[in-house]
């Protein structure tokens, strides 16, 4: 595959999308709790390669920095891990990381 041709947008965000901080006890490296930040802005990557295949895909822009492994809330509710999983709460989804070793665990 020859290298795509690279175009980037930003486009404003809906409000209720936040992205999900985990908070970790300095003690024991265990999650603790979320902040959110609130997404203010999604950027919209395109990569178009020779014939014409198209592939797209966004990330949020915060007031923090976002880290490549990074946690969405979306409007209603539900926490994300994009590309992985979703948690209906906030205990479910801090179980699950400290499950897999803290906030910084690896993907299946």
């Amino acid at each position: 595959m020859n290298k795509p041709h690279t175009f980037f947008q930003i486009i404003p965000a809906s409000p209720g999308w936040f992205i999900v901080v985990p908070v970790e006890s300095l003690e024991s490296r265990r999650v603790v709790d979320i902040d959110l930040d609130p997404v203010i802005a999604w950027r919209v990557e395109s990569d178009t390669y020779e014939g014409g295949r198209t592939y797209s895909h966004a990330i949020p822009v915060g007031v923090e920095l976002v880290n490549e492994q990074h946690f969405l809330q979306r409007p209603d509710g539900v926490i994300v891990i994009p590309e992985d999983r979703s948690f209906e709460t906030k205990e479910g989804f801090i179980g699950y990381l400290n499950e897999r070793g803290g906030s910084n665990a690896k993907r299946d």
